[in-house]
Formats: structure tokens, sequence, C-alpha cells
């Protein structure tokens, strides 16, 4: 039996611009949960690890 190989051809009418930042926006949004995250972790480890000298 011969492997059948699948072709796709995707009809992009937008200019590069413009699919570049519909790709930017919907990998922001994508990744919102984990940025929130990260950036949530980088404050509270900021802020536990800073010491003032008294």
């Amino acid at each position: 039996m011969s492997k059948v190989t699948l072709k796709y051809k995707f009809n992009n009418p937008n200019s590069v611009e413009d699919t570049a930042e519909i790709l930017l926006k919907l990998f922001i949004e994508a990744n919102k949960p984990k940025v929130e995250e990260a950036i949530k972790n980088a404050v509270d480890n900021s802020t536990n690890t800073t010491s003032h000298p008294a």
C-alpha cells in the first residue's frame, strides 16, 4: 500500500504586515494567562527577595 501525501495550499488575501499583526494579536491572546502568571510570579519573587537594611 502506498503512502498518501497531503498537500495544503492557503490563500491569504492580507498583506504581510496585516498577517503579522493578526498573528501577533492571536499569540498574545492565547498566551495571556501564562504571561499574567509569569508577571505575578516575578513580582512576588522580587518582593520576597528584596530586603532593606534597617
